[in-house]
C-alpha cells in the first residue's frame, strides 16, 4: 500500500524493511507509532513511520528526506 500511495519509493521497499530492524534511535510519536529515521545515502535519509501490534505490525507512511529533521 505504501508503494501505490508513494511511487517514488518503490526502489527504497528493501531499504524500509531493513529501516525499521536495524535502526537503534528509534522515536515514539504522539500516538504510540514508531517513527525510524536511517541515512541512505550522503545527505539522504529515510524515514519510516509504523507501528507495532502483538504479533504484526505496518508501515503507515515512509519517504526520503534531502537533510533530517531534528526534534
Amino acid at each position: 500500500n505504501i508503494i501505490k500511495g508513494h511511487p517514488e519509493i518503490k526502489n527504497y521497499y528493501f531499504r524500509i524493511l531493513n529501516t525499521i530492524e536495524t535502526t537503534k534511535a528509534i522515536n515514539t510519536g504522539k500516538t504510540g507509532e514508531y517513527i525510524a529515521t536511517k541515512n541512505i545515502k550522503n545527505e539522504k535519509y529515510i524515514v519510516v513511520i509504523y507501528k507495532e501490534l502483538e504479533n504484526d505490525g505496518f508501515v503507515i507512511t515512509a519517504f526520503i528526506l534531502q537533510t533530517v529533521l531534528k526534534n
